[in-house]
């Protein structure tokens, strides 16, 4: 079979590691050499019918498709570590929508009920702690109002990294609550703020500036 005909008939996934590791490793790994006339583990074709679509693609696109199959591969993981089942749901959709990315060669972009773009509130935490510190503290001398400022952007910054509650946890703790708001709310944390701060093919806002 050729390796034009191998790639449109074969659906091999042996990229998927069926025994994630619990931990992957991240950064520097060994460099493993393989040669592109070696045989599929998976499927028996020639390696090079798996990349033949890529023949043409720049050294700048590969490198970026390169990073999204990492990303691929850390929620391919996240997906099967998780517990809480919102989470989990996240974590699988955005699995599907980089891989999807791959497979179409285009950028990562998240849709369904999510189409709304960031900022999702206005003012944002940071335009009003920002407002308040000049309204209570601008008649201050120049010194301690710069001290008031940097612990400002102190108490922000914590907040751009202080992870949310599930809304399972949430449920749990107030269960006469209607959480629908807040797990919206919490799934566009994560797709938009949190996962991107380990994914980098996903565009990253910081929590404060977002809502």
């Amino acid at each position: 079979m050729s390796p034009e005909m191998a790639e449109e008939s074969c659906k091999c996934n042996g990229w998927k590691n069926p025994n994630p590791s619990p931990t992957p490793p991240r950064g520097d790994l060994q460099q493993i050499i393989v040669s592109l006339t070696e045989s599929c583990r998976s499927c028996s074709h020639a390696l090079a019918a798996h990349v033949s679509h890529l023949e043409n693609v720049s050294e700048e696109e590969m490198d970026r498709l390169l990073g999204i199959v990492l990303d691929v591969e850390y929620l391919f993981t996240c997906v099967h570590k998780e517990e809480d089942a919102d989470t989990k749901q996240v974590y699988f959709y955005l699995f599907k929508l980089l891989r999807k990315s791959i497979l179409q060669r285009g950028k990562p972009v998240v849709e369904g009920s999510l189409e709304k773009k960031p900022p999702f509130e206005k003012p944002s935490i940071e335009q009003g702690v920002n407002n308040f510190v000049q309204y209570k503290f601008s008649h201050l001398p120049s010194k301690e109002r710069q001290t008031t400022i940097e612990l400002a952007k102190m108490f922000l910054n914590r907040i751009n990294y202080w992870h949310l509650e599930a809304p399972s946890q949430r449920r749990l703790r107030s269960p006469n609550d209607d959480i629908s708001g807040y797990k919206e709310n919490y799934t566009r944390w994560l797709c938009y703020c949190n996962v991107p701060q380990f994914c980098d093919s996903l565009p990253r806002y910081e929590t404060t500036k977002v809502f």
